[in-house]
């Protein structure tokens, strides 16, 4: 698919009801690649996707599907709060962005992981390390 435009934010009308502005890159046919997660909807989109959309009032396009799957594999993670002060997690998200992943923060503590299928096993293991330890 071809870009037709930089980033941009989209107001997505989701199926649960949800009005969300994304992050988006325009491309063509009336499709958007996802530039972050939608947070208040319960729809599957994430970070990554290509979605279709329909035009509707006001500026807003509603949600058609998902029709190119985010290359990424995402995770929602906690950050362990007895690693917090000595940066354990940290330094594992600063790692994911380094060599290919992603990294968005929402809710306070609440990390959505993205990597790429090569650094899943890598990154997971390392996750559970940091949890592992912070539950003794």
């Amino acid at each position: 698919m071809t870009q037709v435009s930089a980033e941009t934010t989209t107001r997505i009308l989701f199926d649960d009801g949800v009005c969300e502005i994304v992050a988006s890159e325009r491309l063509e046919d009336g499709r958007v690649r996802l530039l972050a997660t939608p947070t208040a909807s319960t729809t599957a989109a994430r970070l990554g996707d290509v979605v279709a959309l329909e035009a509707i009032d006001g500026g807003v396009e509603r949600f058609k599907g998902i029709v190119e799957p985010s290359p990424y594999e995402t995770f929602s993670w906690r950050e362990p709060r007895a690693l917090a002060a000595a940066g354990a997690f940290e330094d594992l998200l600063r790692r994911v962005e380094e060599t290919g992943g992603r990294v968005e923060r929402a809710f306070g503590g609440i990390s959505l992981v993205h990597v790429t299928k090569e650094q899943e096993a890598e990154v997971v293991r390392r996750y559970e390390r940091i949890v592992a330890s912070d539950d003794r």
